[in-house]
């Protein structure tokens, strides 16, 4: 009996919508079967930058893991969309190709430490609050780790000012205008 099953896209790296890929690192393929690596080539497979500039690459097909690797000839650009697409072209070993074209989007992330070349960076005016509520503390405090939710309790968030019972600022549980309680 004659192989006809189609061979598909198993996994993908970046995943498809994935944000935050580092602009260094290579986008994996692994399809399900053996491909034939004479279809695995630049006519069937890309990177597009957002819109539509082709990216320059290398592809490399390992055979024994059904892994492609497409490795970028320079960094990719920062903060970025990218399109990755793969031509319904693309066959296994005996000529059964993929069901149709296949394609994602990822986005590069910010690595820590970057600096935009070239560009001097303005740091943030200092915020006017005026009219604002501010926060004081809270319990439990802010960015605690590891609450046991099922004994949690009341949470509490204390407020720098005096909140007016009955103004449009007011966010208190009716007995006390100072802290807001989340029971």
């Amino acid at each position: 009996m004659p192989d006809t099953t189609r061979p598909y896209i198993v996994r993908t790296t970046p995943g498809s919508n994935e944000t935050g890929y580092t602009p260094y690192a290579n986008v994996y393929i692994q399809f399900s079967e053996r491909m034939l690596d004479t279809t695995i080539n630049a006519v069937n497979i890309g990177i597009y930058r957002d819109p539509l500039v082709l990216v320059s690459t290398t592809l490399s097909y390992n055979d024994g893991l059904k892994l492609l690797t497409i490795t970028p000839a320079s960094a990719l650009s920062v903060d970025t969309r990218y399109s990755v697409v793969i031509s319904g072209g693309v066959s296994d070993l005996v000529g059964n190709t993929l069901m149709q074209n296949y394609w994602f989007n990822f986005w590069t992330g910010t690595p820590s430490g970057w600096v935009v070349p070239g560009e001097e960076q303005l740091q943030p005016e200092g915020y006017n609050l005026d009219g604002y509520l501010e926060v004081d503390r809270t319990t439990p405090t802010n960015y605690s780790t590891n609450v046991d939710i099922s004994n949690l309790g009341t949470i509490r968030i204390y407020f720098k000012d005096d909140i007016a019972i009955g103004s449009r600022n007011y966010l208190g549980d009716g007995r006390a205008a100072n802290p807001l309680m989340i029971v």
